[in-house]
């Protein structure tokens, strides 16, 4: 979010500065705030105008927007907790530095051993939780079993990188509610994240 505030004599050199910013692709996800100080001009560039300055937070209760939307999400993420269950720590390490890039203070227990995410969901509450579906010992369509045998299940998804259908039938018939697809997407691991935040 960019907030420009005009100055009287400069609105039209302001108003074709923002219209220049937005054909930039680097700022193509940005909202532009105008602070228009009672001017007559008509502005037609800026996404939202005020006519007095305003307290930050007030843009971003007001502004419908992704990137607004965002900026709350991080801030209600801070009670969030995510259980993560992958049998390689390699995958484990990159989940959750896509998670915290967005959403530094959310809470992640990553586990490779099924028998101790058993332990671990039967004393924790989550808000999220992501499976494995080819681990050894117990895949993910087991320890979904498991996990609702002890407690309601949060939203739960699917991990794999596994694209045959037989996949996909055998994730709706556990009840999984979707799946992430591995290499993972960001865009979908952040509506998924999203969805869990606005319901909570």
């Amino acid at each position: 979010t960019i907030t420009i505030v005009s100055k009287e004599g400069k609105e039209k050199e302001y108003d074709n500065m923002v219209a220049y910013l937005k054909s930039i692709d680097f700022f193509a996800n940005t909202i532009f705030i105008l602070e228009k100080n009672e001017s007559k001009y008509h502005f037609k560039n800026s996404d939202s105008i005020f006519e007095y300055y305003v307290d930050i937070f007030f843009y971003i209760k007001n502004i419908k927007s992704t990137d607004s939307l965002q900026i709350v999400n991080r801030v209600k993420a801070n009670n969030i907790r995510i259980l993560v269950v992958d049998d390689i720590a390699t995958n484990l390490e990159i989940l959750e530095l896509y998670i915290k890039k967005y959403y530094p203070k959310i809470k992640i227990d990553k586990l490779t051993n099924s028998k101790e995410a058993i332990e671990y969901f039967s004393k924790n509450d989550y808000n999220l939780i992501f499976l494995d579906l080819k681990m050894p010992l117990m895949d993910g369509f087991e320890l979904i079993k498991e996990f609702r045998k002890i407690k309601k299940l949060p939203k739960t998804y699917a991990l794999t990188a596994d694209v045959y259908q037989d996949t996909y039938d055998r994730v709706v018939q556990y009840n999984f509610d979707g799946l992430l697809q591995k290499p993972i997407k960001i865009e979908q691991l952040i509506n998924i994240i999203d969805g869990v935040i606005n319901e909570n």
